[in-house]
């Protein structure tokens, strides 16, 4: 992001990404239906104590294409339930 945001800026292109944790979604069902294992583990490793969804990620992409995210450039957004602000998942 801060390589393609040093190149891109001065012509009027944002660059930023979304990092999303453990999101509910149907390509991650499966993990979800395997058994309350893995609900457990991600109860117990996101600080929030929930996976994440679809829409919440959209928000987070959403607000970065926006206006009022207009001097936001280069940096990488954590949607991630606050996963990385503790580094463990067990």
């Amino acid at each position: 992001m801060k390589a393609a945001t040093a190149d891109y800026a001065r012509h009027g292109i944002r660059v930023n990404a979304v990092a999303p944790g453990v999101v509910r979604t149907p390509s991650t069902e499966q993990f979800f239906a395997s058994g309350p294992q893995f609900d457990a583990l991600v109860v117990r490793s996101t600080p929030l104590g929930r996976a994440g969804s679809d829409t919440e990620i959209a928000e987070a992409a959403a607000w970065l294409l926006s206006d009022r995210a207009s001097y936001v450039a280069g940096v990488t957004l954590p949607v991630d339930g606050g996963i990385t602000a503790t580094r463990w998942f067990d």
